[in-house]
């Protein structure tokens, strides 16, 4: 039988919950994303010009989550440049003026300027919502209100914006906080279709723009409630992945507490499916068979060496009965470790049996009884040393027996009992034992009979 090593499951991979963009920036239209402090962080280069930018932008004290903020401000304020050039091509085809596109551009940039002092100074941190999701997002809006306010012609475009601004929310505000949020927008582009109309009533078409406020009217609740569903459904992800995780570190334990009792106990569990083949050792099982945890574990002839030659026969009618009678089956038998050192064990099989009878799987442990095995020899041999010595006459009647005792006790395959001549002051050999004589002698008296 072949008791393949199965490595111990490791920690589940956590979901990451974010979904769509990075958080805690300023996005094309100067929004905020949302943040999630979930995923980990892949520090900053170690070596070389990286790794000096790296430290000047985030700093070297910052912790994994605000420099992961950082990451993320950086990523979306690139796309608020972007968004410059938008601008900047609006100015150039009459839409917006020359003047109008230098003070929202200022106020773009000095917006990033701002929300990158608060997070590298770590002000954020002091706030409920460190990644600053509603400020980024209301200076966002603001921007493209007022961009729209310059706008000669064109404002539908900016609705885009608007509408981005707002999107970014649903990845982190809850439906309440949302749809306050879509009644500022819906009043804000009120206010400026009035601002318009009293100021600049020449690049008002009331019943375009009127339009398009009934369609954000529209549209805007229904991606608060849609929102909040997502917000609900990522803190429910962040839920259950702390409580895998503590699950994962209770199951963790409970192998490392399980894996050292084995050790104390020595103890050694397995397992084996004889359809595929598969089978898993505990660490445990590999001490005992002297086999590194590294290695898989022996099979067919390589791990039948394993077993004492004498014993083979012990091993197959453990394995052998419970594979073809279905029960929990118990044998002591010699191994031979890798380091070949003779040890006893006791061994359990118990099969787990199918509907239809057949047995589908093995499972059982292996003992080191060695110890008390050595103990049981000990005091055998005690008591029929003592034993030999009482039903002889002298010393040297006994002797003879107590060499052949000692010797298959320990299986040795001769032995020796060497005296003192004090007379000669010589040490000579007085008796001798070896398995070899006493096997031919067993034969030959056999061809006599």
């Amino acid at each position: 039988m072949s008791l393949p090593y199965a490595s111990p499951s490791h920690p589940m991979d956590t979901l990451s919950p974010n979904l769509l963009h990075p958080a805690g920036g300023v996005c094309p239209d100067g929004s905020a994303i949302a943040d999630d402090p979930a995923p980990s962080v892949h520090g900053a280069p170690e070596s070389g010009f990286g790794a000096a930018m790296a430290r000047i932008v985030f700093g070297s004290n910052q912790d994994p989550k605000q420099i992961l903020r950082l990451r993320r401000y950086f990523a979306a304020a690139g796309t608020s440049l972007l968004a410059i050039g938008l601008l900047f091509a609006c100015q150039v085809q009459g839409v917006i003026s020359g003047v109008a596109f230098l003070q929202i551009a200022a106020a773009i940039l000095l917006a990033i300027l701002v929300f990158y002092t608060v997070f590298r100074s770590g002000l954020n941190l002091k706030l409920s919502d460190a990644s600053l999701t509603e400020p980024q997002m209301l200076t966002s809006t603001v921007v493209v209100l007022c961009a729209m306010y310059s706008a000669n012609s064109g404002r539908g475009a900016f609705l885009i914006l608007l509408l981005m601004a707002y999107l970014f929310g649903v990845l982190h505000l809850k439906t309440r906080a949302l749809l306050v949020y879509a009644l500022f927008i819906l009043t804000a582009y009120g206010a400026v279709i009035v601002l318009l109309w009293q100021f600049k009533p020449e690049t008002l078409d009331l019943r375009l723009e009127f339009l398009q406020w009934l369609a954000l009217a529209i549209t805007l609740p229904w991606f608060s409630l849609m929102g909040g569903y997502i917000t609900e459904l990522r803190a429910q992800l962040r839920k259950s992945n702390a409580q895998q995780r503590e699950s994962l570190q209770m199951v963790t334990a409970s192998e490392a507490n399980l894996a050292e009792a084995q050790r104390i106990a020595r103890l050694g569990s397995w397992t084996f499916d004889p359809a595929t083949g598969a089978a898993e050792w505990s660490l445990a099982t590999y001490r005992i068979f002297g086999v590194h945890p590294a290695y898989a574990p022996l099979s067919g002839k390589a791990f039948l060496e394993l077993i004492y030659l004498e014993d083979h026969h012990h091993y197959h009618e453990l394995i052998s009965t419970a594979l073809r009678e279905g029960r929990r089956c118990e044998s002591q038998f010699r191994i031979v470790s890798t380091g070949g050192d003779i040890c006893w064990v006791h061994a359990v099989t118990e099969p787990f049996v199918s509907e239809n009878g057949h047995t589908t799987l093995l499972h059982g442990t292996f003992m080191d009884i060695n110890e008390r095995k050595q103990l049981e020899h000990r005091q055998a041999l005690e008591h029929n040393v003592t034993r030999v010595v009482a039903e002889s006459d002298t010393i040297d009647d006994a002797m003879p027996k107590i060499i052949k005792l000692v010797c298959e006790n320990f299986g040795w395959d001769c032995g020796a009992y060497w005296q003192w001549d004090k007379r000669d002051r010589l040490l000579r050999c007085s008796d001798t034992w070896s398995a070899y004589a006493a096997s031919n002698k067993v034969l030959g008296q056999r061809e006599h009979d």
